[in-house]
């Protein structure tokens, strides 16, 4: 990875050039500060090695260092119901999405025409039964300094974009998918708080999937903190995996990011903060994913 200028980033990924597979990029800030990175750019068209850019600025728009986690899905990188696709460079809507690829055929995006501006429906067409968890990842794409998040989803994404604390027609990178990869660790679910970002408490997650088959808990401690804990998935000896969060709150310019993660004796805890627009600790819902 090479460091541009404070806060631009390009990260080289060995080995995944390719001339004839889609592949998307994802992204998540960490860090305790409120800071928000997206991808203005990727390139996996030759063969060898891809190259994403990262862009990671403050809600005021300059530009800050941060680290965070970097996700490329492929279209052979995971089984089952899988699709993903981007909204950079489209220019009309209803259209088909850019770097798509999908189990279930086409993906489409079509932008909302009611207030606020900035919504759009993603349609990925993979068709999970109503019943079964699945995961959900955004990330802001192009620019200028795009806030992507998820008011909500189920057979389609519900995404909304902001420029600031104004919603926006700006770019944005899109995946819904039901499983990880084979033989791996894998989980997905919501912190428990409604899209207002009601959460108190403790609970355990509905709607989630852990490869480990233990449950999935969140608890509040203050307002805007919290800790996410993956019943059995922590970390084997020699493992890795990558932690990425999208923000499920439409009120004002919310966002969340992982402060860190840590495997604490047969568990994965991941702990969380949420900031409003004015940078202040405030309870807003988010979803967790979390791949080997």
């Amino acid at each position: 990875m090479a460091r541009n200028v404070p806060g631009r980033y390009t990260v080289t990924v060995p080995g995944f050039g390719s001339a004839s597979e889609a592949r998307l990029p994802f992204v998540s800030p960490v860090g305790s500060a409120d800071v928000s990175c997206y991808t203005p750019a990727w390139s996996f068209g030759a063969p060898g090695a891809g190259t994403v850019t990262v862009e990671c600025k403050t809600p005021g728009g300059a530009f800050t260092d941060s680290r965070f986690t970097l996700l490329v899905l492929g279209a052979s990188g995971l089984p089952g119901r899988m699709a993903f696709g981007s909204t950079l460079g489209m220019a009309t809507f209803p259209g088909n999405a850019t770097f798509a690829w999908g189990t279930g055929g086409t993906v489409s995006v079509t932008r909302l025409s009611a207030p606020p501006a900035g919504r759009f429906d993603f349609d990925p067409k993979v068709n999970i039964p109503a019943n079964l968890p699945r995961a959900v990842l955004v990330t802001g794409a192009g620019g200028p300094t795009p806030q992507c998040v998820v008011p909500g989803f189920g057979s389609t994404i519900d995404v909304y974009c902001q420029v600031g604390t104004v919603g926006a027609n700006a770019p944005f990178n899109a995946a819904m998918f039901e499983l990880g990869r084979p033989a791996r660790r894998f989980a997905s679910g919501d912190n428990g708080a409604t899209s207002g970002g009601s959460a108190t408490g403790s609970s355990t997650i509905g709607a989630a999937i852990s490869s480990s088959g233990g449950t999935i808990t969140t608890a509040r401690t203050s307002a805007g903190v919290y800790r996410m804990t993956v019943q059995g998935l922590a970390r084997g000896a020699g493992g890795s995996e990558t932690v990425l969060l999208t923000t499920r709150n439409l009120v004002g310019a919310s966002r969340c990011v992982i402060v860190s993660w840590q495997s604490v004796a047969a568990d994965l805890e991941v702990d969380v903060r949420c900031y409003d627009h004015t940078g202040g600790l405030s309870d807003t819902a988010f979803h967790l994913v979390v791949i080997e």
